[in-house]
């Protein structure tokens, strides 16, 4: 197994092994990487290099492991992928896609007998780069987003279904009742609720790696209901998605 990676690569994410199964079975000439505590898989889509991996569950396990990342591999930009939970003031349907425009730790702060102070109210600056300071929004690949928005809509025109971009949530205590979503929504105007993303994007913003973030709807914010979920059907429409971007965005073939 290999224990060292200095080639500029392009890092996928998720937080559960089975939201990146499907991707892993697509690479060429793949190998397996030791990442201090993460088993990574490399190899070539569409003549690039990328690394796959899952961190674990939650705004703790994604933090260590793109911290670890960073500072272990010469990544040239982070994507996550993943299951959300849709507000339904977004709009979108179970099987949609979200992409995300920046990223929120939207239960960070101080809850007070009258309201809700997030950490830029607070002044808890999270990331400085001098006059750039980031409290609890985290900004997504703009440039990646304006470039390759095409090929999101044509996946989801292909597919029949909806691809919205727009701001995610991230939360340590997901909804699980219509009266909470309701109160994250408020407070955020996110498309959707995920567990790991603003914390991977914080570790990002923080050694300047541009993030990006796609998730497909796995359910709808709402009293908790398993039996409406399809949890499978999300983790194979994200994965699917990406790669049709991966297969089809320009590229400068890598030397193997």
């Amino acid at each position: 197994m290999t224990t060292a990676f200095n080639r500029s690569t392009t890092m996928i994410l998720t937080a559960v092994p089975a939201e990146c199964e499907q991707l892993k079975q697509e690479l060429n000439n793949n190998e397996q990487l030791q990442c201090g505590h993460l088993q990574l898989t490399g190899g070539y889509i569409n003549e690039q290099h990328y690394l796959i991996g899952h961190c674990g569950l939650g705004k703790s396990s994604a933090a260590a492991a793109v911290a670890t990342i960073v500072n272990t591999m010469t990544i040239s930009r982070l994507i996550m992928i993943g299951c959300a939970g849709a507000y339904p003031e977004s709009g979108l349907k179970i099987g949609d896609i979200a992409v995300a425009t920046e990223e929120i730790l939207t239960d960070e702060g101080v809850q007070t007998c009258s309201t809700f102070l997030d950490l830029h109210q607070l002044n808890f600056a999270l990331v400085n780069h001098g006059e750039e300071k980031y409290y609890h929004r985290f900004p997504c690949d703009k440039r990646w987003l304006d470039q390759y928005q095409h090929l999101f809509n044509q996946y989801a025109m292909s597919h029949k279904l909806q691809c919205k971009l727009g701001p995610f949530a991230t939360l340590s205590t997901c909804s699980g009742t219509s009266t909470y979503g309701k109160q994250i929504y408020q407070r955020s105007k996110a498309l959707v609720e995920n567990m790991e993303g603003a914390a991977a994007a914080q570790i990002c913003a923080q050694y300047h790696i541009p993030f990006t973030e796609i998730r497909a709807i796995s359910n709808m914010v709402e009293n908790r209901n398993m039996a409406n979920w399809d949890l499978a059907g999300a983790m194979q429409r994200a994965q699917h998605c990406l790669l049709h971007l991966l297969q089809h965005e320009e590229t400068t073939p890598c030397k193997h």
